[in-house]
């Protein structure tokens, strides 16, 4: 049967782990190398890489725009003469509307330069000892507490 990707793991039975993304992710495995942690692990990566970019994103403009009044009575004019474009025009709102958003364009922007979501993203520390590749091709030990 088909479980969670943790309880299938916790009972030793990863295999159990069924879908494209963990199809894909094995048949690109190194020959003889296929281990379904390491595979489940490449798989939550993929899904979840983005996750804290853009929380921190969101997080980030709406304490922005909370501060600056002046820069949310500018968005609200922007998106609500979108709004009223397509109502005149008699249609829905299409994704094309959205690259006329130069407001929120330089909002976003502003922010993203004020709070810069890569370096100041959610930091890791290692739970373990490890060892990864390194750029000549040697094992470098990576410290049990290291920042990442």
């Amino acid at each position: 049967s088909i479980k969670g990707v943790s309880d299938a793991v916790a009972e030793g039975h990863p295999e159990n782990v069924k879908g494209p993304l963990m199809a894909r992710i094995a048949d690109n495995a190194p020959l003889g190398k296929k281990d379904p942690k390491v595979d489940r692990d490449n798989a939550a990566t993929f899904l979840f890489a983005g996750h804290d970019t853009t929380a921190n994103l969101m997080t980030h403009f709406t304490y922005e725009m909370a501060k600056r009044p002046g820069w949310q009575k500018k968005l609200q004019v922007e998106v609500d003469a979108m709004f009223d474009k397509a109502k005149k025009e008699n249609r829905k709102l299409e994704y094309t509307d959205l690259a006329n958003l130069k407001v929120m364009k330089n909002c976003i922007n502003e922010v993203l330069r004020l709070w810069p979501s890569v370096p100041n993203g959610t930091f890791r520390e290692f739970q373990y000892d490890d060892a990864i590749m390194g750029p000549d091709g040697k094992l470098v030990t990576v410290k049990k507490g290291t920042n990442c």
